[in-house]
C-alpha cells in the first residue's frame, strides 16, 4: 500500500510494478483551486474499484462536472480518465492515483459512503481556497431548494462523520448548519 509509492527525481511512481514503462506523476503537484475542487467532488461522488487490491476509482456525476474532473486529472497528473456517457460515469484506472488520493491527500476513498471524512489539512486550509472544495462536494451532493418559508442549501451524506466536518467547514465561513 504506502510503501508501492515511490519518490524518484523524475517523479512519483509505483515501486513494484510490472509494466516497462510505468507512470510517473510530478513530485510536486500545486494544490490549487482546481485541484480543491477535484477532492471535493471525489469525495461526494467517488469510490474505489478492487481487484485484490485498489485499482481505479469511479465518478458517477452529471456529465459537465465529469468532464470538468477529467480535464483536471489530466491537467494534474497526466492522466486519460474513460468516460461512459451512458451511465454518467468516469473512470480512472490507475492504481498510483487512487495510492495518491489514499495516503498523499489523505482522502480515503476505499472507505464505505457512511465512514467519509474530510482530511484535516482541507479544513485547516484559508477560506479562500476552502471554498473551491466545498464547491466541488456541493457539485457533487449538494442542491438548492426554495420553499415559501425559506431559502436553503442541503448536502447528502450517509456519514455522520462527513456531516460535522461540512458543517466545521461552513461555521468557517459564519454559516451556521444543522
Amino acid at each position: 500500500a504506502k510503501n508501492e509509492i515511490q519518490f524518484i527525481d523524475k517523479g512519483i511512481r509505483l515501486t513494484h510494478t510490472g509494466r516497462i514503462k510505468a507512470p510517473i506523476f510530478p513530485n510536486r503537484i500545486v494544490v490549487d483551486d482546481d485541484l480543491l475542487w477535484l477532492f471535493g467532488f471525489i469525495i461526494a461522488e467517488g469510490n474505489s474499484q478492487y481487484a485484490n487490491r485498489l485499482i481505479k476509482v469511479r465518478l458517477s456525476s452529471e456529465t459537465k462536472y465529469l468532464e470538468k474532473a477529467r480535464e483536471i486529472i489530466k491537467n494534474k497528473f497526466d492522466l486519460d480518465a474513460h468516460m461512459h456517457e451512458k451511465v454518467h460515469t468516469l473512470i480512472i484506472s490507475s492504481r498510483l492515483f487512487s495510492l495518491i488520493l489514499r495516503y498523499i491527500f489523505e482522502i480515503d476513498i476505499s472507505k464505505k459512503s457512511s465512514k467519509r471524512e474530510i482530511p484535516g489539512w482541507i479544513i485547516q486550509l484559508p477560506l479562500c481556497k476552502l471554498k473551491h472544495f466545498i464547491k466541488g462536494y456541493w457539485d457533487g451532493d449538494g442542491y438548492h431548494a426554495d420553499s415559501a418559508r425559506k431559502s436553503r442549501i442541503i448536502f447528502y451524506s450517509s456519514s455522520k462523520e462527513l456531516a460535522n466536518d461540512v458543517s466545521m467547514a461552513l461555521l468557517r465561513f459564519g454559516i451556521l448548519s444543522s
